[in-house]
């Protein structure tokens, strides 16, 4: 939900309320699955995406973690994204997609 939070910051539209209200991990992993996915998501509420390469200062890009597909926030040269360790950068060359914010 870091990304969602993330646009409704910059946006002031709450593109997330449907997806939040789950208390397990396993509850949101089956309101995803519901959804098509968090690249679904993003492109209900966003658009169509554009090439990773496009992508500027705060709009949101997928990336693996893992074996999912995950959200973050273009930074610059860098992916901010959450973990369970907390905020992790990473390098934009892992961003599969990217959406206009």
């Amino acid at each position: 939900m870091f990304a969602v939070s993330v646009v409704e910051a910059i946006t002031g539209v709450d593109h997330g309320i449907a997806y939040r209200g789950y208390k397990t991990k396993r509850g949101a992993a089956s309101r995803l699955l519901k959804a098509g996915g968090v690249e679904a998501i993003a492109t209900n509420a966003l658009g169509e995406p554009k090439q990773r390469k496009m992508a500027r200062r705060g709009d949101v890009v997928s990336f693996m973690s893992g074996q999912e597909v995950s959200l973050g926030i273009c930074n610059g040269d860098k992916i901010a994204a959450v973990s369970d360790d907390g905020l992790v950068l990473l390098p934009m060359s892992h961003a599969l997609k990217a959406w206009s914010v």
